[in-house]
């Protein structure tokens, strides 16, 4: 239980640090591409795309769901979280290698390296879904109670890929290197 504390005591302490990092991080990764951060929303246009295509329609997914909602929509609410964790894990992943020069250089505390990555992501996540819910709700699916659910989720959709991000990242790290003894 004291590891937790000083781990939320150290997140809590730099908080400001996370953000900011981020937010440069997020600038210099999309810094060298021809269409620059436009890419981030690009890429999964194209993957969207090519799913339903594939799995809507030439494989009938449309006609296995009985509740209604269009396939598309189906498919968007899953795949656009999904392509914020995957991206936040992967990142986070690499996150401890990849900000050696960092490290090495000044006292920085390592474990908000990982949570670096998983708030990186953040905004491509809110731009999609706003888009997604302003389709969605334009097309006649109107809000209910249930949707307060999607506050809590993502809580915890943040909370895990934190957790996980910061084991993976160490495991990684102690990875790369166990393998020169």
């Amino acid at each position: 239980m004291k590891t937790l504390v000083a781990w939320g005591k150290v997140h809590l302490l730099n908080w400001h640090k996370v953000f900011r990092l981020a937010e440069f991080d997020k600038k210099a990764m999309h810094q060298n591409h021809f269409f620059g951060l436009f890419w981030e929303f690009l890429s999964p246009a194209l993957q969207i795309i090519i799913y339903y295509l594939v799995f809507g329609l030439r494989l009938g997914g449309h006609a296995a769901l009985p509740s209604g909602v269009p396939y598309l929509y189906w498919m968007l609410i899953g795949i656009i979280p999904w392509f914020y964790m995957s991206s936040s894990i992967v990142s986070g992943a690499a996150s401890i290698y990849s900000n050696l020069g960092l490290l090495s250089k000044t006292a920085f505390p390592v474990e908000i390296l990982p949570t670096i990555a998983v708030i990186k992501g953040l905004n491509s996540f809110f731009t999609m879904l706003g888009l997604f819910l302003i389709v969605y709700i334009g097309s006649g699916f109107y809000p209910t109670l249930e949707w307060l659910q999607l506050v809590y989720y993502f809580f915890l959709t943040v909370l895990f890929d934190d957790d996980f991000t910061f084991h993976l990242c160490f495991n990684c790290y102690f990875s790369r290197f166990s393998a020169y003894y």
